[in-house]
């Protein structure tokens, strides 16, 4: 089989143009490419944050006293995040708001933690990302009436 060339009207042949094309598009698409990478760690670290929040959050509603929750809470967080292959987080920061507890509580009260994960990015340099990136989920979970004390 021989192929042959298509020649233009002015004499000239399109022999090279797919390599020119393939040059050009080349670094977009390897930019498009990372950026994907980069869509796709956020998405994944939100998710397994806002796990963490809400394993965290439940944690600290079953505890006995409001100092045992917060202690539950970040044991819970820490569990979630440190023990994940999927996201590795620099840093934790786990906030608890435990003002739902109540002594002899009859009433159902509220137990609020916030999560903050700051996630490596710096090895998508191409993308001129430089550092990290933090990400923050809240969960809430009522605090359980027949947990009993302290």
């Amino acid at each position: 089989m021989i192929l042959e060339h298509s020649t233009r009207t002015d004499g000239r042949t399109d022999a090279g143009s797919a390599t020119v094309e393939l040059v050009l598009a080349a670094p977009v698409l390897v930019v498009f490419l990372l950026f994907m990478v980069f869509a796709g760690r956020i998405v994944v670290a939100m998710g397994e944050v806002e796990a963490a929040a809400r394993d965290a959050a439940r944690a600290a509603s079953l505890s006995r006293s409001a100092q045992a929750g917060h202690l539950a809470a970040e044991r819970a967080a820490a569990a979630d995040l440190f023990g994940n292959r999927l996201v590795a987080c620099e840093h934790i920061a786990v906030d608890i708001d435990t003002t739902g507890f109540q002594p002899r509580q009859t009433a159902a009260g509220v137990v609020a933690v916030n999560v903050r994960c700051q996630i490596r990015v710096s090895d998508l340099t191409l993308l001129g990302l430089r550092g990290s990136h933090v990400v923050e989920r809240r969960a809430t979970a009522p605090v359980d009436a027949f947990r009993g004390t302290e």
